[in-house]
């Protein structure tokens, strides 16, 4: 049997380009909740533990840390982030490429939000 260095390459090796370009695409979509469950594992909190802090029912922790990345809110990001005592810092600034609906990128300020958890 043929070793592979990831999951990806053994998938890329014994699949079609165009299964292997979607199980690509399904991955990088699910990655960020992936991290998640193993940042909560790495602190040694089970999804009892944090469904607790977070006032959620078990399941809802389970979903969350199955979720594809673009259905996570940055709130429950925020939340979940806190209860595993990590300090959250979002920085919103104006990027080079213009959006027809925003102002000139002089005119847009800078904004930051911290979330602290106690």
């Amino acid at each position: 049997m043929a070793e592979h260095a990831s999951v990806e390459e053994m998938v890329k090796a014994l699949s079609s380009e165009s299964f292997a370009a979607e199980f690509a695409e399904q991955n990088a979509k699910t990655q960020l909740s992936q991290s998640l469950s193993a940042a909560r594992v790495a602190s040694g909190i089970t999804e009892r533990e944090i469904a607790d802090r977070l006032g959620w029912a078990e399941d809802d922790v389970v979903r969350f840390e199955y979720q594809e990345t673009d259905k996570i809110s940055l709130g429950d990001l925020a939340c979940y982030l806190g209860a595993l005592g990590i300090k959250v810092h979002l920085s919103f600034r104006p990027s080079e490429q213009k959006a027809p609906f925003l102002p000139p990128v002089n005119t847009f300020p800078e904004h930051d939000i911290a979330v602290q958890t106690s």
